[in-house]
């Protein structure tokens, strides 16, 4: 899943602008980021990053993690 995507599923299913979504897409990512210079990062932090942020599931972890 890319951020693309993610960010065409947030303006449809939330009713968001485009800038909105690329706004939550961006603080997601720092979430994301700063949990990866942990020297243990929790996976169940990661998920609760997602559902907090953007109400998704693991599934669209890739996007922020760098795999896929």
């Amino acid at each position: 899943m890319t951020k693309k995507k993610i960010k065409e599923i947030l303006m449809t299913r939330d009713g968001i602008t485009e800038e909105e979504a690329k706004d939550l897409i961006e603080e997601t990512q720092a979430e994301f980021d700063d949990l990866m210079e942990d020297d243990n990062p929790s996976i169940c932090a990661a998920d609760d990053i997602l559902a907090k942020n953007l109400g998704l599931e693991p599934d669209y972890m890739e996007a922020f993690i760098g795999i896929g």
